[in-house]
């Protein structure tokens, strides 16, 4: 969030408190869900790895994008894409 808030001139702590009062949930949790969305059409739409994706996506960890996924899903990204077909 300290990149966006400088670039839209702003500190960080009252672009936070504006984002979270304009969308109802903070600049992170926005990020991982539209990081999460983007990542379930990855999977639905290709065959790339998890891996693959999670490095799309922003995450240079896989086992960490595969608990932040499972925190918004309620399931792994490979149990997903599975489900899927």
């Amino acid at each position: 969030s300290e990149v966006v808030a400088k670039r839209v001139n702003m500190s960080r702590s009252y672009f936070n408190a504006c984002f979270k009062l304009a969308l109802g949930k903070s600049f992170h949790e926005e990020l991982t869900d539209q990081r999460i969305k983007k990542a379930i059409q990855y999977l639905q739409r290709t065959t790339l790895s998890v891996r693959d994706i999670a490095h799309m996506v922003g995450y240079n960890d896989e086992k960490h994008f595969s608990r932040v996924f499972r925190q918004k899903t309620d399931i792994l990204p490979s149990q997903y894409r599975k489900l899927e077909k």
